[in-house]
């Protein structure tokens, strides 16, 4: 996590020197993916370099755009709230947070079903045959 925090740093770093160099032409923006005079890189040059990645490392292909589910997903898996994710996701609505980009996995349903029989076990009294 340190080195993907200090990379950042470093970009940013740069992006102020392309500002100072460039002056007026530089264009201002909060991206972190740009090019050297502040343009944002198109999604197609990312798709682009994402695929080219994702062969040379032998994994399936996806679109860069997919990684914003996996990303909704993985927030959900580690506790944060539906209103965080949808803040990180810049999404308007929370009802797109919740319906399209986070997903249920496997270890989230086991995680359900053993807090539902872990409700069984200690909140149920045993049943009599015979009543």
């Amino acid at each position: 996590m340190e080195c993907v925090k200090q990379h950042l740093i470093t970009e940013k770093e740069k992006q102020r020197q392309m500002d100072k160099t460039m002056g007026e032409g530089y264009i201002q923006n909060d991206y972190v993916c740009k090019w050297e005079n502040g343009r944002p890189f198109e999604v197609s040059y990312l798709n682009c370099v994402l695929t080219r990645t994702l062969k040379h490392l032998g994994l399936p292909h996806i679109r860069f755009h997919d990684l914003r589910h996996s990303t909704a997903t993985y927030l959900l898996s580690l506790g944060l709230s539906m209103k965080e994710i949808q803040e990180w996701l810049r999404h308007s609505d929370i009802s797109t947070t919740m319906n399209i980009y986070t997903h249920v996995d496997m270890t989230m349903k086991k995680n359900t079903a053993d807090k539902i029989n872990a409700l069984f076990k200690h909140n149920m009294k045993p049943l009599n045959r015979f009543c």
